[in-house]
């Protein structure tokens, strides 16, 4: 696999995707959602993107991710807010597996 590219996103673009799915899960389940498992498998970043060797996998925790979102934290870093990207990926995956009948 090639090394050289890379996929490019218009934040703007996200940002209305992210809207439409958001909108989609509350028409069909009203404004809150219900998400009937708490741990999941995770692949660390360093095994995740790379498909030539099989993974190592860990244990990851919704409730975990979720309170990390909503901790509000003075001063927090900007690799710790970028981080929160991997947290809002783990809740909208458990959603799109799990709330949306």
């Amino acid at each position: 696999m090639s090394d050289d590219w890379n996929l490019k996103i218009e934040l703007s673009e996200l940002r209305r995707a992210i809207d439409r799915v958001l909108d989609h899960v509350e028409e069909e389940n009203g404004g809150t959602v219900t998400i009937p498992a708490d741990y999941f498998w995770s692949v660390p970043a360093s095994d995740i993107y790379d498909v030539s060797a099989p993974p190592e996998l860990t244990i990851g925790q919704l409730s975990e991710s979720w309170d990390n979102l909503n901790e509000e934290r003075a001063g927090m870093s900007k690799h710790t807010i970028s981080f929160a990207s991997v947290w809002l990926g783990d809740i909208m995956k458990a959603i799109g597996h799990h709330s949306v009948p």
